[in-house]
């Protein structure tokens, strides 16, 4: 009696393969159409589905880190409020916040450059930003 022979069908061609590979490919084929169907029953439905000529359905998903309107709004407000604030400081104290926070210079830097101690250069600091704060709270 003659071998029986296993055949799976790859789009385009059928090709003879062994006893293992037709159980495995059948196996797995029947898996992945039990996943389909049971996406079905839930309602899931894939971003693929809104493609259109112009762009493709997963353009739409929106990055969860991305900042939203609201975000970004508040943010160039509280930026501008800043600036007037600054503004209103006195050029010493202007000057110093700008060199640490905008010119990213050390406090260690900028107490030799005043001759001060850096512990010094923190205290004013501290001084700085928590007259912007009270500023910021009015």
């Amino acid at each position: 009696m003659a071998e029986k022979k296993y055949y799976v069908h790859i789009p385009g061609t059928i090709v003879e393969v062994s006893k293992e590979i037709y159980e495995e490919y059948y196996h797995l084929d029947r898996k992945l159409r039990t996943l389909e169907e049971k996406d079905q029953r839930h309602g899931l439905i894939h971003y693929n589905n809104f493609d259109t000529d112009d762009s493709l359905g997963e353009e739409i998903i929106t990055e969860w880190t991305a900042e939203s309107v609201e975000e970004t709004v508040i943010r160039n407000l509280m930026i501008a409020n800043l600036r007037v604030y600054l503004a209103k400081l006195p050029v010493i104290e202007r000057d110093l916040i700008h060199a640490i926070f905008y010119d990213q210079i050390s406090e260690a830097d900028i107490g030799k450059r005043l001759g001060i101690s850096q512990k010094a250069v923190n205290k004013r600091k501290k001084k700085i930003l928590q007259k912007l704060q009270k500023l910021f709270n009015k």
